[in-house]
């Protein structure tokens, strides 16, 4: 929300992101799971801060909030706790509000947090089986496409139309607001 009181404007916050403050953490005290995976760059507001998370364990005795799974895994980013990634072998941590202080496992005070940078790649074999034969009755479509010309003209079935992120080299036009994320 703007810290100016005026009501949102999505470009001004786009542009002055300094102007504005998260109004998340008024949802803390009713999650007991938070998982997280927006898209997050340093001039924005944190979506969930230390001092909130602070302030929920001094207000109730045993919060709600259990774990965090901070799928973007940006160290101290939008979940400020995230101090660092975690392993497969190591998947989560203890964050304790009152302390600052991070144990690994998940027996401690405070929330345990999930932060394996590579999760997408921990797709389980079932998962991966259902994928695949979902994607497999686009095969042939995809073999036949021109992808000479245009992106409306290729002959791709729609869904894989709209899951295009990059045509030829550019970001097609559903996409192109992450040309404004790009160095």
């Amino acid at each position: 929300e703007p810290l100016s009181g005026r009501s949102f404007d999505l470009q001004d916050y786009y542009t002055r992101p300094e102007g504005y403050r998260s109004r998340f953490e008024h949802n803390l005290p009713f999650l007991t799971v938070l998982v997280n995976c927006i898209y997050w760059a340093p001039q924005y507001p944190r979506f969930v801060t230390k001092k909130a998370l602070q302030a929920l364990w001094r207000r109730e005795k045993k919060p709600k909030l259990q774990v965090i799974g901070d799928i973007s895994c940006d160290i101290n980013g939008s979940i400020e706790c995230t101090e660092k990634m975690t392993t497969p072998d190591s998947p989560t941590f203890v964050y304790d509000p009152q302390t600052g202080v991070i144990k690994d496992g998940v027996s401690g005070s405070g929330v345990v947090v999930m932060s394996i940078d590579n999760l997408p790649a921990l797709l389980p074999r079932e998962s991966s089986l259902f994928f695949s034969r979902s994607l497999k009755d686009f095969l042939p479509s995809l073999a036949r496409a021109d992808f000479s010309g245009r992106l409306e003209d290729c002959l791709l079935p729609e869904p894989l139309r709209r899951a295009t992120i990059l045509f030829r080299g550019r970001l097609t036009p559903e996409y192109a607001y992450l040309n404004r994320h790009l160095d």
